[in-house]
């Protein structure tokens, strides 16, 4: 009998020791033709590997590239599925035969018969290049780790805030385009929208800028309109990124810190980008749609 639990004992052990952690999102998709029913699924985008994150991999170019994608993730997961530090349940997911397009990498399919875990109604919010109503997505991690020990969270905004933030963007966009011709042009602040502030107990904050017109070097034309900035302890004002929607704050390593989760919101363009170690620090797994 002894011998037996040692046996089943170094057993886990080394498959705990081969399946990394990983972060995954439960999320709505479009159905691939018109006809076809939209449906949900938890993909699965970053895993640990010591102290950092690492995107799966999500670039193709070959049918043969994307059937082999299948083989990178672990056949089955169970998922626990957590939104603001709490755990709304569990999801048992296996990975597909094949990925027929870039857009369903890192997908897997849920085994679970019963209700899945949602929060809110579908809106637009984050529909991305979809371009339909979704439920916002929820995060999937492979333990149980959902508390947000940073605790993120909705701050008004104050004056001296937007004033600072709004310098900075001036910074970073001296000037714009109307997104259709390259004729730059000046604006003025009270263009610069701020749609959303969050504070962290560590003293960092977040703040979500809009401005209706592109950057001079856009080609795209897909505009200022989700446009991140951070403020850290000490006041300073820095720019974090564009085209990014916050999904969820959490220590999803167990390392007593939070990290953030962001949906990649841009044209023919999707995925999620994780922050952490104060910002410093990113990973990025990205897709396209066509």
């Amino acid at each position: 009998m002894r011998r037996l639990c040692l046996i089943i004992f170094f057993a886990a052990t080394l498959h705990a020791q081969s399946t990394p952690l990983m972060l995954g999102v439960l999320e709505d998709t479009r159905g691939t033709y018109t006809n076809d029913p939209s449906y949900r699924s938890v993909r699965a985008v970053f895993y640990k590997v010591g102290s950092d994150w690492k995107p799966f991999d999500s670039h193709c170019v070959s049918e043969a590239c994307l059937q082999k994608l299948s083989t990178d993730f672990p056949r089955e997961t169970t998922w626990t599925i957590a939104f603001q530090g709490r755990r709304l349940g569990l999801l048992k997911t296996r990975i597909p035969a094949a990925i027929d397009i870039d857009a369903r990498v890192g997908q897997q399919q849920i085994l679970a018969t019963g209700a899945i875990p949602t929060v809110g109604d579908r809106t637009d919010e984050f529909s991305g290049f979809q371009d339909e109503p979704v439920h916002r997505p929820l995060v999937a991690i492979s333990a149980p780790n959902v508390k947000d020990p940073d605790l993120w969270k909705g701050t008004p905004f104050d004056a001296p805030t937007i004033a600072l933030v709004k310098n900075e963007f001036r910074q970073k966009y001296p000037k714009i385009t109307d997104c259709e011709v390259e004729e730059l042009r000046d604006y003025d602040d009270i263009d610069i929208k701020i749609l959303k502030s969050l504070t962290s107990k560590t003293g960092w904050r977040l703040v979500l800028t809009s401005l209706k017109g592109c950057d001079i070097d856009d080609l795209r034309g897909d505009g200022l309109k989700l446009q991140w900035f951070t403020i850290d302890p000490a006041g300073a004002v820095h720019y974090l990124q564009g085209n990014l929607r916050l999904v969820d704050a959490g220590d999803y390593d167990n390392s007593g810190h939070s990290q953030l989760l962001f949906m990649i919101d841009d044209d023919n363009r999707g995925g999620y980008v994780l922050y952490y170690n104060n910002f410093q620090t990113q990973a990025a797994f990205e897709y396209t749609f066509h």
